[in-house]
């Protein structure tokens, strides 16, 4: 087909709401030349989806369709040149070209469809660009992670069970000096996963829509890798609790040297580890799981377009009520609806574990309402409130049913409870805690020092606030009482924490402060104690720390709040939550709601038993 240079393609409307378009590439080795057809899903149509990073808008390539000119991004112009076959046409889905883009009611109509795009597709082609710098070896470095990590499960207890077994096999492999995951190299894998592909948020149903029967082919340059293999390191890496050893973050492993690569590109290899990993869970979770569920699970992922913080998951949860793609809605439009929908239609109080989320201004300058959440200020943290599709660690509001309603404005979100306490003092958070420099510490090895001596800093922080700067004073029972309440009664992988885990925190703390001091050697027993726990040890203290500061309130209880909360603000458990809440009063009868919370000795619904206090109305 001639090609008119001047002239840019004209989209035809689709013509009916099943209908997309197929991308019919065309063989060659110059400009990049394609048509676009219409095919009804209902009749299976035969093509491969592509998966990739749209990447920079700005910067863009010239393609032909249909003799006509189009603009793609710089990532799909180098996706199409090397999926492009030499001597015959190749049938794919792009959605920048096979969705017009400059349709709004098109572009939401088509969102609905995506997950059964993906589901329906022959293979999935995962595109993460044309440069391979760091990637040799990327394939036999993978294979080895995978003989040598403990096998995917999804069970709990199995995964203690195995965790255990395991971190206790590598130490005596080391010692062997076999090999073992700590003398791996992982700077291939590590390189990999700095990919932005890992980071953006449509992936994840274009990875897990599909059936496990539908090949999923991730391509870098000349280099071709099963997903399964890719997905399944970041599962058993995630699963065990082993990124943080690996990263040379654990006080509990001294192999910092041999495993710098994981800091090449500051976190981001860990967080996109994450991602990964993130991904394997939903996949196997996502029949019973919540849109909030879903959330929870994907807030470090981006989206270039803010309302795709929603819209990406709709697919991928059980229930969205009347929720539906519209990107003529305003960003703000977006995220109240999504609150009024899980709040309100659903009557989910976890939905305001979300306040973490919380920007300080919404997209037209006007303050969004503190139970509104917004990604816009690109906050990452976890959540102390569970998903829906695992056991609840809590329930601080008893087992009823709550009752939630929103004013006509929605600006007031209307709510029953118990105002239960009132923050005296609050600890620094482990993020404010400025990190040591190389003069603070003792020769050492430096980076794993540096890390060792910055936590160490938090807890003696948190301690000394507990006590009064003198922990000698406190009670055995106080103490326990501490250690419980820096872990939230919970092992890293969000299960309730038993009593061999909390011992093993006690182990570790003790260990913490007597690493820079002469007493540094552990005794036999301890050292067992903290191989046995490795994974969930670490995992518990600091899984939390991003979105929680340790605090002391007025009646002497200790709890972990909010990192935005300070002296006054109050502990209000509400009816049927599962976890406390720390409320601003504003003093006009109103609260700002700050974010979840912990609050030792309320966490399992002995407050709502409790005649010294009142249940009230609470308006936010």
């Amino acid at each position: 087909m001639p090609v008119d240079m001047a002239a840019t393609y004209k989209y035809e409307e689709l013509k009916c709401a099943r209908e997309i378009r197929v991308l019919h590439l065309a063989p060659g080795t110059k400009e990049i030349r394609f048509s676009l057809h219409a095919v009804n899903l209902d009749a299976d149509p035969a093509y491969e989806a592509i998966s990739y990073c749209w990447g920079d808008a700005a910067g863009t390539e010239t393609v032909y369709c249909e003799g006509k000119t189009l603009q793609v991004t710089a990532s799909l112009f180098t996706a199409l040149e090397r999926l492009r076959l030499p001597d015959k046409p190749r049938t794919l889905w792009a959605d920048a070209v096979c969705i017009n883009q400059g349709d709004i009611g098109e572009k939401g109509a088509q969102v609905k469809l995506m997950s059964q795009i993906y589901s329906k597709t022959s293979r999935i082609l995962i595109w993460l660009g044309k440069d391979m710098t760091g990637l040799d070896g990327v394939g036999d470095s993978i294979n080895e992670a995978l003989r040598l990590l403990p096998p995917d499960t999804y069970d709990g207890p199995e995964l203690q069970k195995i965790s255990q077994e395991f971190f206790g096999n590598t130490a005596e492999l080391r010692k062997q000096k076999q090999p073992n995951i700590y003398d791996h190299d992982w700077t291939p894998i590590n390189h990999l996963f700095c990919r932005p592909w890992f980071e953006r948020k449509w992936i994840i149903q274009e990875v897990v829509m599909a059936s496990d029967s539908v090949p999923r082919l991730m391509i870098c340059g000349d280099i071709e890798l099963p997903w399964a293999d890719v997905a399944s390191v970041a599962y058993r890496l995630g699963a065990y609790g082993i990124l943080l050893p690996l990263a040379g973050l654990s006080v509990l492993n001294h192999h910092a040297p041999s495993m710098a690569s994981f800091w090449m590109d500051g976190d981001k290899p860990q967080r996109n580890l994450s991602n990964a990993f993130m991904i394997m869970l939903i996949k196997h979770y996502r029949r019973n799981a919540t849109l909030l569920d879903s959330f929870l699970a994907t807030v470090m992922f981006k989206c270039t377009n803010l309302r795709d913080h929603v819209y990406a998951l709709l697919n991928l949860a059980n229930s969205t009520g009347d929720l539906e793609p519209d990107y003529g809605a305003s960003i703000d439009d977006v995220w109240k609806r999504f609150a009024i929908t899980s709040l309100v239609d659903d009557q989910n109080l976890k939905f305001l574990a979300l306040a973490i989320y919380t920007s300080s201004a919404s997209e037209t300058g006007e303050k969004l309402p503190s139970w509104v959440p917004s990604l816009a200020a690109g906050v990452t943290a976890n959540a102390l409130t569970s998903y829906t599709i695992r056991p609840q660690c809590f329930s601080a509001g008893g087992n009823v049913t709550p009752t939630i309603t929103v004013s006509k404005d929605h600006r007031l979100l209307h709510l029953r409870g118990r105002v239960i306490d009132t923050i005296k003092a609050t600890a620094q958070s482990l993020v404010d805690t400025p990190i040591p420099s190389d003069e603070d510490i003792l020769p050492k090895t430096r980076f794993i020092s540096r890390m060792v001596m910055w936590k160490r800093n938090w807890l003696q922080g948190c301690r000394d606030l507990a006590s009064g700067g003198d922990w000698a004073v406190l009670t055995p029972g106080k103490k326990r009482e501490f250690t419980k309440t820096i872990i939230c009664e919970m092992t890293g992988m969000r299960d309730a924490a038993p009593d061999e885990v909390v011992d093993a925190v006690e182990v570790y703390m003790a260990y913490l402060f007597d690493y820079f001091t002469a007493e540094y050697v552990l005794a036999e027993s301890d050292r067992v104690t903290l191989r046995a726990h490795a994974a969930l040890i670490e995992h518990s203290v600091l899984g939390l720390a991003a979105s929680l500061r340790f605090c002391t309130t007025e009646s002497g209880r200790f709890g972990q709040a909010s990192k935005e909360a300070k002296t006054g603000d109050v502990f209000c458990v509400l009816l049927g939550a599962e976890v406390p809440y720390v409320l601003r009063p504003t003093g006009n009868g109103t609260y700002r709601l700050i974010g979840e919370a912990y609050l030792h000795g309320v966490m399992h619904g002995e407050s709502m038993t409790d005649e010294r206090y009142e249940t009230v109305d609470i308006a936010l």
